[in-house]
């Protein structure tokens, strides 16, 4: 099963472990990548777990490309990716949510279409429910480490001091300032 290949790979290429299972489960994919017939969900998968093993490869950009190019941008700039299937967690719209988030992911991790991070990021936001969940557990896991990553290489000019306490007694003070970042 393509979905469940790539989940696992993805697993593996974050961890340690199993770097010859990693490429060989990278090339039982990597046909199904450029297959017309292969769904959203299993793109979405499958970018993440190329992204994640081997970010700058020629099949990884070719694969984020092709994601790139399926994005649906709204009138508000809003940026998602549509499927209508099922996954192993959900049917219905948290699917979207779910996609979605996986090349957010991807994107981020080869540094590939940050243009239109911004956007997906905005439309994964505005799908949170009254109770401040994504649908699912799994759409939630989903979105929030999307969002984080997201986050990865931001950083903003800022002054600040920082206290380092131990037993509540003061033990070093840092002080952040323009001539020490």
């Amino acid at each position: 099963d393509t979905k469940t290949t790539a989940f696992v790979t993805w697993a593996l290429a974050e961890s340690p472990y199993g770097k010859d299972e990693v490429a060989k489960a990278l090339n039982w994919l990597a046909p199904k990548a450029t297959d017309a017939d292969t769904d959203m969900y299993s793109l979405a998968m499958m970018g993440i777990a190329f992204a994640t093993a081997e970010p700058n490869s020629a099949r990884t950009t070719a694969l984020l490309a092709r994601l790139a190019d399926a994005a649906v941008t709204d009138d508000k700039g809003l940026v998602s990716w549509e499927f209508k299937g099922t996954s192993q967690y959900n049917s219905g719209g948290q699917t979207s949510i779910e996609v979605t988030a996986l090349i957010v992911q991807a994107f981020v991790a080869a540094s590939s279409n940050l243009n239109l991070v911004g956007g997906a990021v905005a439309y994964l936001a505005s799908q949170k429910d009254g109770l401040g969940n994504y649908g699912s557990t799994h759409a939630t896991i989903l979105t929030l480490r999307a969002m984080i990553r997201s986050l990865a290489n931001k950083t903003e000019e800022g002054e600040g001091t920082v206290h380092i306490s131990v037993g509540g007694q003061i033990v070093e003070t840092l002080v952040i300032s323009e001539e020490n970042r």
